[in-house]
């Protein structure tokens, strides 16, 4: 039996902005694959921008619950497309559990175009519960000092990390499979997408993604090398 522990997919927080459809901009809040309470996770701001956009200055806020998140704010780094645009002010703060996220090119006529991280933190989970983040764009302004108009979405969450006891066996008959079974996520199960397998023949090479069920068990023909496997259970957004 080899165990596991439960990795997930957690990019579901998009916020738009827009009158019209060539106005809009998308800011995304994202988290990496969840890690066991105590290690230490970036949380990234991305944007996306339309064509004709220009991103000059923005200020972005993120609460956040201090008994289940500890938001390394003084390691706080500023993304790399956003400061390709020139020399930046750049300010932040935590009041009252909320992340106060302030940048500025500085300069007359300097912005940035396309999409990239506006800036990125080490984030510390406390305990294995679901992180519930709502952020908030208070303001993104283009070239011309000229506000871009902002709708919050749904948030982003992480589901907890638990254990997943992933098991296999393999049947000696002409059609012969390994077969994967492990525990259901019931504690989550609201927030239950799918289940992702994946598998790679070494531990130094990267996982392999086979595919994605509902079920919790999986059968993989033998007829390829492939000796390690992982199971990650992906969430989505409570509706």
């Amino acid at each position: 039996m080899r165990k596991l522990f439960q990795a997930c997919l957690c990019l579901s927080m998009a916020l738009c902005a827009a009158h019209e459809a060539d106005a809009q901009a998308v800011v995304r809040l994202l988290m990496p694959e969840c890690e066991a309470p105590g290690t230490n996770v970036w949380l990234e701001v991305r944007v996306e921008l339309q064509p004709t956009q220009t991103l000059k200055s923005y200020d972005i806020r993120i609460p956040f619950d201090a008994t289940q998140l500890q938001v390394q704010e003084a390691q706080i780094q500023q993304g790399s497309w956003f400061t390709a645009g020139g020399p930046t002010f750049f300010w932040h703060d935590i009041i009252d559990n909320t992340l106060y996220v302030n940048g500025a090119l500085l300069g007359p006529n300097l912005h940035v175009t396309g999409s990239g991280i506006l800036f990125r933190l080490p984030v510390q989970a406390t305990q294995p519960a679901l992180l519930d983040l709502q952020a908030s764009v208070h303001q993104l302004s283009d070239r011309y000092a000229q506000p871009l108009a902002v709708v919050d979405m749904p948030v982003a969450m992480q589901a907890p990390c638990t254990e997943l006891s992933l098991s296999a066996h393999t049947d000696y008959d002409p059609e012969s499979a390994v077969h994967l079974e492990w525990n259901a996520q019931l504690s989550a199960q609201e927030w239950l997408q799918d289940y992702r397998v994946y598998c790679r023949m070494r531990p130094e090479d990267p996982w392999e993604l086979l595919g994605s069920t509902t079920d919790t068990q999986w059968r993989d023909p033998l007829d390829h090398d492939r000796r390690l496997y992982q199971v990650r259970a992906r969430f989505t957004g409570a509706p």
